[in-house]
Formats: C-alpha cells, structure tokens, sequence
C-alpha cells in the first residue's frame, strides 16, 4: 500500500509541477516581462545610438549599461 501512496505522491507533485509552469496566469505575466524588456531594449539602443552620435561617453556608459542589464533579464525570463 504504502508503493502506491508513493506513485500516488509522486504523480501529483508532477502535475503541481506542470500546472505551475503552463498556469495560464504565470505565462500571461512572463509574456508581459518579455513584452516590457524588449521595448526597453528598444528604447536603450536608440539612447545609446543618440549618445554615441552626440559623443557623450557619460551617456554612452550609463546606457550601454543599462542595455546590458536588461538583456541579461531578457534571458533569464527566457526571451
């Protein structure tokens, strides 16, 4: 009895685990992130353009930075 509480047990916490990856809220959210991100990336790469056009390297650094980071999130939320 206690192999199939086992199989039992084991079965749901696959199907907590799934639920909570393909949870139509949670994707909903990721999608949004990986939406925001990708117009933030956007909008860094034409301030950093500017900057390099108008020869700022403060602008330059502080927006190449930022560009950096917000890829790097990018990937982590798998975008």
């Amino acid at each position: 009895m206690t192999s199939l509480r086992k199989i039992e047990q084991s079965v749901r916490t696959r199907e907590d685990a799934d639920w909570k990856r393909n949870k139509p809220e949670t994707k909903a959210r990721a999608n949004d992130m990986t939406r925001q991100l990708t117009d933030a990336i956007a909008k860094l790469e034409q301030e950093l353009a500017d900057a390099e056009t108008a020869g700022d390297a403060r602008a330059i650094a502080a927006a190449a930075e930022a560009l950096e980071a917000r890829r790097a999130w990018l990937r982590a939320v798998g975008g």
